[in-house]
């Protein structure tokens, strides 16, 4: 499904690497995917749309538009979701951890910047509907990440 993005899939350790960083999309494999999702859907008592868990499982997780203006544009691992969720790690004491709360049914997926996420709800078929705020902006993961990669952060105008 996801075969047009594989191209700009790395393995962690090219992280370092300087040149991976002048392309517009870079992703980076998570080994164990499958059981990764389990985890954090068990724990947190949450199921993530399908289209993102095969995301994670085909592709897995990292950056859209790496070189445009100064926001992360990170889209968060299964784990990292799990860390934000439980306030651990780097998540300790963000207090944008208030402003998405898991009762809405809206889960932070994806870091614009630091003050920022935005949320993916599941449809009524499973699939992943993103939102800016409250403000529906794509209707797919994939319609998400093809609509950045025409205009960068669309959704802000």
């Amino acid at each position: 499904m996801y075969e047009k993005y594989k191209q700009f899939l790395h393995n962690e350790s090219e992280a370092e690497n300087n040149a991976i960083w002048h392309d517009e999309l870079v992703f980076f494999q998570i080994d164990g995917a499958e059981k990764e999702v389990a985890y954090v859907e068990n724990e947190l008592g949450i199921q993530l749309p399908q289209d993102l868990r095969r995301f994670y499982n085909e592709i897995g997780y990292g950056f859209v538009c790496t070189n445009y203006d100064n926001l992360f544009n990170r889209l968060l691992s299964p784990i990292e979701i799990y860390d934000f969720y439980k306030g651990i790690n780097e998540y300790e004491n963000d207090e944008r951890r208030g402003d998405c709360s898991l009762e809405r049914n809206a889960i932070a997926f994806y870091e614009v910047s630091e003050d920022v996420f935005l949320t993916v709800k599941s449809d009524e078929q499973n699939q992943a509907n993103i939102y800016y705020f409250d403000e529906l902006i794509a209707e797919s993961l994939m319609e998400f990440i093809d609509k950045m990669l025409e205009k960068p952060n669309y959704y802000l105008d």
